[in-house]
């Protein structure tokens, strides 16, 4: 099993800018553990610039990555934190890995270093007009009536019609911008005064593109040309290869790009084909289609942050079809309020994050023949419609088949499975399949009566999501090396059944924003029965984002690198019977919680503590053990039942043993709490030094009577 915690450099990066619903902010929930700000000033190679100063699309396309469930969830600005990590070394990396293998890309490497070298050097092109100064031609010779070439405009051939089009061939574009920097006053964060002076000139003002056509109807041909945006020594692509704003019945045909921001940009462009280009190294996406009319086929895009992006195409046909597509940072291909498009013969793999086809709000779109590598299909929205599309089991993920099962009833889907799901489905049986590397291993959706038993899920992104399925179960399964989100995520789902079922290696901490081995969020009348949660990268088992009525039986949790337990915002709550050690923070933690009960658990060895209620109200901790908490760790630490803001809390017939600081630590209460009948490790009580003691701040507890031996029935197994 790969060890995605630290292997994947790239996307713990860029995952600490995001907020989804699978992850809590606990810097509110823990004053002591403040969540980070975002960073203003970016490192790449050896020059760092100011991050609000890289394009803005930068922001805007991973804005829909940033929505969140929970109210209070933070808002990071992403910038380019990710690929400060992914471009150092690229040059050399791109050498040693693709150089020779594509046989494009060696002209590419040369071009970049020696842009004379097979191809004529030219000036960015950038053509606003049909005829004239900034168009493809000046005018016409009015003798022969040919077409004069606009010096600049890169027209080698051609008049412009269907069947004689303007062709722009043959051209060496290097935009380096100019390297000894030109003045300018820019805001420079984080109190954004202004600074004057002489900046490079990639910060302040550049070429949109070494090709650029913009408001035109005439048809062009763009073909064989090498588009280097940088020289490789920078390392900070900053200008898309081509650009089509509003131009239609273009062609970009058999091209080369490097070191670019984006290989080709088409926006509200129809009858547009973008065929058989190779693009390697680019800042953000090898071919992004915005509203238009677009057939993205043939072409390889290696080393960038997305590989093909289609959006907002909802009355016009799109084809994707036979692309290769590697090496990729966030999406292999990404479809966004799109409808209809055609996604067929598609070679994807070498992510970082695992999501090789993304349907984002999207509607019917057609999936056949794609090839996937180490990733999986994702689908998201807020409407059933959204997840309604033609996905066949020609689509292949390691190898084994896609298996999306719509709008079906009675059915079992069993082995082979390379990625499992299911939408809008009813009593369906999901049985012993093997799944590994992929986006979600089980996705269900929309769904009821769902039963997923035994089911083996390895290094995938989601393990297994219920999202608005209803009384479904998953009982006997093993989760392992989802990342970054939960190995099971419970999201807006009622009558859920968890029950033993194994989450171990799952999860991520990003400090501010973390996810769990096991999560339920904004769910109803969830069981949650002897689980087994260890060495999760957080949380063990999270219950958060306003769910309620969640039972919490019999788990166990270990080694996980917070919490044990952790439930925040819900609602009559009960854990009961879960035996939480050796965490690295606290056994159990309840924050801002209403009618919660928390019986019969043995919350032992924590760095922090066992048990903690804090700005919670109405719970109710009765027969717990909370033994050998901080232990040879800061004295400050080590409590065995933390009340911290809290009304309404009883604590009694608990034993607390051999805490390091204190059995019990009441802080800031408004009433008085009810610790009575506990044992505090000695028959002299919290009054007797050899006693686990009683630490207060702006608080008032009853304890006495307390136990003269210990509790019996108390703790896990009670």
């Amino acid at each position: 099993m790969q060890n995605k915690g630290s292997g994947r450099g790239v996307l713990v990066a860029l995952i600490a800018a995001i907020v989804v619903t699978g992850f809590i902010p606990l810097g509110e929930a823990i004053p002591s553990h403040d969540a980070a700000g975002p960073s203003t000033v970016q490192d790449v190679g050896d020059r760092s610039f100011p991050a609000y100063l890289a394009p803005l699309e930068a922001a805007g396309a991973m804005v829909d990555e940033l929505e969140a469930a929970d109210p209070g969830a933070v808002r990071y600005d992403p910038m380019l934190d990710a690929w400060a990590g992914h471009t150092d070394g690229f040059a050399q990396e791109v050498s040693s890995l693709v150089a020779g293998t594509n046989p494009l890309l060696p002209k590419a490497m040369d071009a970049a270093q020696a842009p004379q070298t097979g191809c004529v050097p030219h000036p960015p092109i950038e053509i606003t007009e049909e005829e004239g100064t900034e168009g493809f031609i000046l005018g016409h010779d009015p003798v022969t009536g040919e077409p004069i070439y606009r010096p600049g405009s890169g027209v080698v051939d051609g008049s412009g019609a269907e069947d004689d089009p303007y062709v722009i061939e043959g051209w060496c574009i290097e935009n380096v911008g100019n390297p000894q920097g030109m003045p300018a006053c820019i805001a420079t964060p984080p109190d954004f005064e202004t600074e004057c002076g002489t900046f490079p000139q990639h910060w302040v003002g550049f070429p949109q593109a070494a090709i650029t056509i913009t408001g035109t109807d005439a048809h062009v041909v763009v073909q064989g040309n090498v588009l280097v945006g940088n020289s490789v020594d920078t390392q900070l692509p900053y200008t898309h290869g081509v650009l089509l704003d509003e131009a239609h019945n273009v062609h970009v045909h058999e091209n080369v790009g490097f070191f670019l921001n984006s290989g080709v940009v088409v926006h509200n462009a129809n009858d547009v084909s973008v065929a058989g280009n190779t693009f390697a190294g680019l800042l953000f996406t090898g071919v992004a289609s915005t509203g238009s009319q677009a057939s993205i086929v043939e072409n390889t895009v290696l080393f960038a942050f997305n590989g093909i992006t289609v959006s907002d195409a909802q009355t016009v046909s799109v084809e994707v079809a036979n692309n290769h597509v590697s090496e990729i940072a966030w999406t292999g291909i990404r479809i966004g309020s799109t409808e209809s498009v055609h996604i067929l013969g598609n070679t994807v793999e070498k992510l970082s994050n695992d999501q090789a086809i993304s349907l984002r709000y999207s509607y019917d779109a057609l999936l056949n023949g794609n090839e996937i590598e180490d990733g999986g299909i994702r689908l998201d929205g807020d409407d059933l419609s959204h997840f309604l599309h033609d996905i066949d089991e020609t689509n292949l993920v390691n190898g084994e088949p896609v298996r999306y099962v719509r709008q079906a009833a009675d059915e079992t889907v069993q082995e082979p499975a390379g990625q499992v799901i299911l939408v809008d489905a009813e009593n369906i049986r999901v049985e012993e399949v093997t799944i590994k590397n992929t986006a979600y291993g089980i996705h269900v959706l929309h769904s009821e009566n769902v039963t997923i038993s035994n089911a083996s899920i390895e290094d995938t992104r989601h393990g297994i999501q219920l999202y608005e399925t209803h009384n479904s179960i998953v009982i006997d399964s093993f989760v392992e090396g989802a990342f970054p989100d939960p190995g099971i995520f419970v999201h807006r789902s009622n009558g859920a059944l968890i029950e033993t079922t194994t989450v171990r290696e799952s999860g991520v901490d990003l400090g501010g924003l973390v996810s769990g081995g096991m999560v339920v969020a904004n769910a109803h009348g969830t069981t949650l029965k002897a689980n087994t949660l260890e060495d999760n990268e957080a949380i063990g088992l999270g219950i958060w984002g306003g769910s309620t009525e969640t039972r919490a039986i019999d788990n166990e949790a270990s080694g996980n690198g917070l919490d044990g337990i952790y439930a925040a915002s819900t609602t009559d709550t009960e854990i009961t019977g879960s035996l939480l050690e050796h965490n690295d923070r606290w056994g159990l933690f309840v924050h801002n919680t209403d009618h919660a009960r928390i019986a019969w658990t043995t919350a032992n060895a924590h760095p922090d503590g066992g048990i903690a209620v804090h700005e919670s109200h109405d719970v109710t901790v009765q027969r717990n053990e909370a033994r050998s908490n901080g232990v040879s760790v800061s004295p400050i630490n080590g409590i065995g039942v933390l009340v911290e803001a809290s009304t309404e809390v009883n604590v009694n017939d608990n034993n607390l043993v051999d805490n390091n600081r204190a059995g019990f630590y009441a802080y800031a209460n408004p009433d008085p709490l009810d610790a009575t009948s506990n044992w505090w490790g000695c028959p002299g009580g919290p009054d007797d030094d050899a006693c686990d003691t009683i630490e207060t701040h702006d608080s008032h507890v009853i304890y006495d009577p307390w136990r003269m031996q210990p509790v019996h029935d108390a703790g896990a197994g009670g």
